[in-house]
């Protein structure tokens, strides 16, 4: 799948030519899409970011990574901009640490 439009990244934003978030032990980097990543890689950090690239699948965080793919598919959490983005009863409210995204938890 192509990877997100914009995606957090800390502080920054990646995009355009260095659309994806790479963060390791060493700090957090907007890389190219097919580039190496020896840590966490994020390619989406919304619902909206999957909606965006022709997807009606979810944004899934899980430890290698975060991307798109269907909620039932999901074994991390679902990341978000809105409660909107959450599954019933889940609220956005806690952040990744590893980007700085927001993630879908229960209150």
């Amino acid at each position: 799948m192509l990877p997100a439009l914009r995606v957090r990244c800390g502080a920054q934003l990646c995009e355009g030519a260095t659309p994806i978030c790479c963060a390791t032990s060493y700090g957090r980097s907007c890389i190219a899409n097919g580039a190496s990543c020896p840590g966490f890689r994020a390619t989406c950090d919304a619902r909206s970011d999957c909606a965006a690239n022709g997807a009606s699948d979810v944004c899934c965080a899980q430890p290698s990574g975060a991307s798109c793919g269907s909620r039932a598919a999901c074994d991390g959490v679902e990341l978000c901009t809105s409660d909107d983005d959450c599954p019933p009863y889940q609220r956005c409210l806690a952040t990744l640490a590893a980007t700085g995204a927001r993630a879908c938890v229960y209150p």
